[in-house]
C-alpha cells in the first residue's frame, strides 16, 4: 500500500523517484524493485536503510512493484516534472496491491494552476486525440482561428517539452501543429512560476510524454468515423527488444473540415494527417537511453472567402511537412544526481500554393481602384515555400541532498531557414499596371545558447526557496541583415509549506522571447511596401509577478493563482494582405494580468473531476511597424487590447470509470469571445460573441481488448465566430460533430 507521497525539487524536463520498502513499519534491506512504463523497465535493489531511487525519468507514468518473501506490494505514479518520495508497505500476499499517487505528485510545490494528464484521462476524454481540444480544458485558454490556443493571455506562444527535449519552432505557423496528438500518452501543462531551466516561450510550457511499449509484445487499432466525412485509424505495436522496448505506430487521418471557414457558405477547407512513430529505450544499469523519431504530413485546403467577395472557385492550399528525432543519455549518479543530454532534430517545412488568377480577382475586388493609395491591399496572392532545420544538443544535470536539489543545463541550436516567396501584387501596383512578381529566396542562418543555474532549497519542513539564473542569447543573419540579442533572467520564488496538499508562494522572474527567425527580407519587404525600412524586430523582454498556492479542499484540491506581466516589444503577427502568411511583429508595450482558480479531484479507478475559472486582462500599446506586416491600428496609439485577449475563461468536466471498463465524460468550456485585430483604440468592448460549448463521450467495453466510444463535440452546435476579419475573413467554429471510435488491443 502506499503510505506517503511527497514532491521534492524544481520543475525540470526529468526528475526522479525515491523512497522506502517497509514491512510492518521496519525498512526492508535487499529487497528488488521493479519499475515500469514509459518505454522502460528497471530494476534496483534497496540498500540497508530500504531505500530505492530511480534517477533521470522523463515524464510519465509508472508502475513500481516489490515482492520478497516476507510480502509484495506497489504503486504507480504519474510523475510530473517534479521529483517524488513514495514509501511502500508491504503486504504478506500473493499479488502485489497497487495504488496511485496524487497526479503528478503532492501539489504543495506546483504553479497555482497546473495541470497533469495521465493516459486514462487524455484516451478517455471527449477532446482525445485533439491536442487543441485537449488545451482548451486547461485554465485560462482561448480558442483561437484553426487550432490556435491561446494559454493566459499571451499569444499562442506554447513551449513544448518532449521526452525530455524541447522541441524548437522556427517557423511562423499559424494552422496545425508540430506535435502528433495520437502519439501522447502523458501530458503535463505548467502555467508558471517557472523556474529557470524553462525559456523561449511562456504562454505555457507542456510537458509531454509520448506512446511507449512494456511487458508483452502487443498491439492498438483505433478506427474513428463521423461528421464531415472524417475518418481516422492507428496501428500501433510494441515489443521488448533485447533489454528495452520499442514501440511504432502509423496514423492516417482524413477531414472535410479540417479548417475554420471564413462563413458558413465557404467551399473546401479539407485536411489530411499522415504520421509514422518509433521510440526506442534501453536500460544499462541505472542509465537509460532513450531515442524517438515521429515524421507527420498534413494538407489543408484554405476555405476562400466567399461572403466577403472571393470566387467560390478560388483554392489555396498548404502543405506541412514535419521530422522530430531525438537521442537522450540519461545517467543515475547514485541516488543523489543525474545527468541527460544528448542530439536531437527538427525539419519543419510549410509551403502554400496559391491560386493566383482567383487571389488577384478578390484582391482587385476589395482594394482599391489604385492600389499605391493603400499599399497593404496589394500582396494578395503569396506562394510561400519555407523549410527551418534545426540541429540541437542538450545537457541537464541534477544533484541532490535532503536540502537542496542543484540544476544546470544548456541548450546550443543552430537553426537553418531556407525560403522562397513569390507575393503578386494586383495590377495598378507601383511598378506595373498589370500584376506585379516581388520574389524572396534569401535563407537565413540562426545561433542559440540557452545555459542556466538553479537550486531549489528546503528550509524544514515549512519553507523552500527556488532561485536561479538563465542566459539566453542568439544571433540571425542572411545576406541583407544581421542582428541578435541577449538576456540575463532571475527567478525566484519562495514557498509556504502547510501540509504536502496545502501551501503559498511568491514568484518574481524576468523572460526572453525571440521573435521567429522566418521573415521577408528588407529588399523584398521595400518592392512591396516602400519605406518599409530596414530589419527592425527586437526580442520579447517580460517581468513577471505571481502569487498562487494550493488549498485541500473535499478531497481534492482547490489551486489559485495571480499574474501580472509587464513585457516590452511584445511579439505577436498579422498577415500579410489578405494571404495566409503571417509575419511577426513588435508592439513596444504589453500588459497582461490573470487571476485565476481551478479545482481538481481523483475519483474512483482513473475519474476526475475538474473546474477553473480565469479573468484576463491583456492590451498592448505603440505598434512598431516590422517590415511590410504593419499593425491594424497604426503606430503611436494608446493601450488597446491585444487580438488575443478573451477576458473570461470557464471550463470544467469529468470522467467516470464504471466497473464494466467503460466510461462516461463530458466537458464544457465558456469564453468571452476575442478581440477584434480591427478593433479601434480604447474600445475595450469590441469583441467576438461569447460561446458556450459542450462535449461528451461514452465507451462501453466489448470484451477483453475491445472497446467502442460514442463521441459528441459541440453538442448545442454553436457555430459562433472564433475571430473577426483575420486571415482569409472571419472564422468560425466547428459545428457539431458525432464520431465513433473502435479501439482493439491483443497481445
Amino acid at each position: 500500500m502506499l503510505i506517503l507521497a511527497t514532491a521534492q525539487g524544481a520543475s525540470a524536463q526529468t526528475a526522479g523517484i525515491a523512497g522506502v520498502v517497509t514491512f510492518e513499519g521496519q525498512p526492508v534491506a535487499r529487497a528488488v524493485v521493479s519499475l515500469s512504463g514509459n518505454n522502460l523497465r528497471i530494476k534496483v535493489e534497496t540498500d540497508r536503510a530500504g531505500r530505492f531511487t530511480f534517477a533521470a525519468l522523463p515524464v510519465g507514468t509508472y508502475e513500481i512493484a516489490v515482492s520478497t518473501a516476507a510480502g509484495s506490494g506497489g504503486v504507480r505514479v504519474d510523475l510530473g516534472s517534479s521529483d517524488i518520495a513514495v514509501t511502500i508497505g508491504l503486504s504478506p500476499l500473493r499479488e502485489i496491491a497497487q495504488s496511485s499517487t496524487n497526479v503528478g505528485g503532492p501539489v504543495a510545490r506546483r504553479s497555482g494552476t497546473d495541470v497533469v494528464l495521465n493516459g486514462e484521462a487524455l484516451a478517455r476524454s471527449p477532446a482525445a486525440g485533439n491536442l487543441s481540444e485537449i488545451l482548451l480544458q486547461v485554465p485560462g485558454a482561448a480558442r483561437g482561428a484553426n487550432g490556435v490556443v491561446h494559454i493566459n493571455g499571451d499569444h499562442a506562444d506554447i513551449a513544448y517539452v518532449v521526452n525530455g527535449v524541447a522541441v524548437p519552432q522556427a517557423l511562423n505557423r499559424v494552422i496545425g501543429n508540430e506535435i502528433e496528438p495520437a502519439n501522447v500518452a502523458f501530458a503535463e501543462v505548467l502555467e508558471g512560476a517557472y523556474p529557470a531551466q524553462f525559456g523561449e516561450k511562456f504562454a505555457a510550457v507542456v510537458n509531454l510524454a509520448t506512446r511507449a511499449g512494456n511487458g508483452a509484445a502487443g498491439y492498438d487499432l483505433d478506427l474513428s468515423g463521423g461528421s464531415f466525412g472524417r475518418f481516422d485509424s492507428t496501428l500501433a505495436y510494441h515489443a521488448p527488444l533485447g533489454k528495452g522496448a520499442f514501440a511504432f505506430a502509423l496514423r492516417n487521418e482524413r477531414d472535410g473540415r479540417a479548417i475554420d471557414l471564413p462563413d458558413p457558405a465557404s467551399p473546401h477547407g479539407a485536411g489530411s494527417d499522415s504520421n509514422q512513430y518509433l521510440r526506442f529505450s534501453l536500460p544499462r544499469g541505472g542509465d537509460v537511453i532513450d531515442a524517438t523519431f515521429s515524421r507527420s504530413f498534413q494538407t489543408y485546403q484554405i476555405p476562400p472567402d466567399v461572403a466577403n467577395g472571393a470566387p467560390f472557385t478560388q483554392d489555396d492550399n498548404e502543405k506541412q511537412t514535419d521530422t522530430f528525432g531525438s537521442i537522450q543519455y540519461r545517467h543515475a549518479i547514485g541516488g543523489h544526481g543525474s545527468l541527460s543530454f544528448g542530439p536531437s532534430l527538427k525539419v519543419s517545412r510549410i509551403d502554400d500554393s496559391p491560386d493566383f488568377a482567383n487571389d488577384i480577382a478578390f484582391g482587385v475586388a476589395n482594394g482599391t481602384a489604385d492600389c499605391t493609395a493603400d499599399l497593404a491591399t496589394c500582396s494578395n496572392s503569396v506562394l510561400a515555400d519555407r523549410t527551418s532545420t534545426d540541429y540541437r544538443f542538450s545537457a541537464d544535470y541534477a544533484l541532490r541532498s535532503d536540502r537542496h536539489e542543484v540544476r544546470a543545463g544548456g541548450v546550443f541550436d543552430v537553426t537553418t531557414v531556407t525560403k522562397l516567396y513569390q507575393v503578386t501584387l494586383q495590377p495598378k501596383n507601383p511598378f506595373s499596371t498589370a500584376p506585379f512578381l516581388v520574389t524572396d529566396a534569401a535563407p537565413n542562418l540562426g545561433h542559440t545558447f540557452e545555459a542556466y543555474l538553479q537550486d531549489s532549497w528546503k528550509f524544514g519542513a515549512t519553507w523552500a526557496l527556488d532561485y536561479g539564473l538563465r542566459y539566453d542569447t542568439f544571433q540571425l543573419g542572411s545576406s541583407e541583415f544581421r542582428t541578435g540579442s541577449g538576456q540575463f533572467s532571475p527567478r525566484i520564488k519562495v514557498t509556504r509549506i502547510f501540509s504536502p496538499s496545502a501551501s503559498a508562494y511568491a514568484y518574481y522572474g524576468r523572460f526572453f522571447t525571440p521573435y521567429s527567425f522566418e521573415n521577408v527580407s528588407p529588399s523584398a519587404a521595400a518592392q512591396i511596401v516602400p519605406n518599409s525600412g530596414s530589419f527592425d524586430l527586437l526580442p520579447q523582454r517580460d517581468s513577471v509577478i505571481e502569487l498562487g498556492g494550493h488549498v485541500p479542499l473535499g478531497g481534492g484540491d482547490l489551486g489559485l493563482r495571480v499574474m501580472a506581466k509587464n513585457a516590452a516589444d511584445l511579439i505577436d503577427d498579422t498577415q500579410v494582405g489578405f494571404t495566409n502568411l503571417h509575419q511577426d511583429i513588435n508592439y513596444r508595450a504589453g500588459r497582461i494580468a490573470t487571476q485565476s482558480m481551478v479545482y481538481q479531484t481523483p475519483l474512483v479507478r482513473a475519474g476526475r473531476v475538474y473546474f477553473s475559472a480565469t479573468h484576463t486582462y491583456a492590451v498592448v500599446k505603440d505598434c512598431e511597424t516590422q517590415l511590410l506586416a504593419p499593425c491594424f491600428s497604426g503606430p503611436a496609439l494608446d493601450w488597446i487590447p491585444a487580438d488575443h485577449d478573451q477576458r473570461w475563461d470557464l471550463n470544467g468536466g469529468f470522467l467516470l470509470d464504471d466497473r464494466r471498463s467503460g466510461w462516461f465524460s463530458a466537458s464544457a468550456e465558456y469564453g468571452s469571445g476575442l478581440t477584434s485585430a480591427v478593433c479601434e483604440p480604447l474600445n475595450d468592448n469590441c469583441k467576438v460573441p461569447p460561446h458556450l460549448t459542450f462535449d461528451a463521450e461514452k465507451g462501453f467495453s466489448l470484451g477483453p481488448g475491445c472497446a467502442l466510444a460514442l463521441r459528441v463535440r459541440n453538442l448545442l452546435n454553436d457555430t459562433y465566430r472564433v475571430t473577426y476579419l483575420n486571415a482569409q475573413g472571419n472564422h468560425y467554429a466547428r459545428p457539431r460533430t458525432i464520431e465513433a471510435n473502435l479501439h482493439f488491443s491483443g497481445r
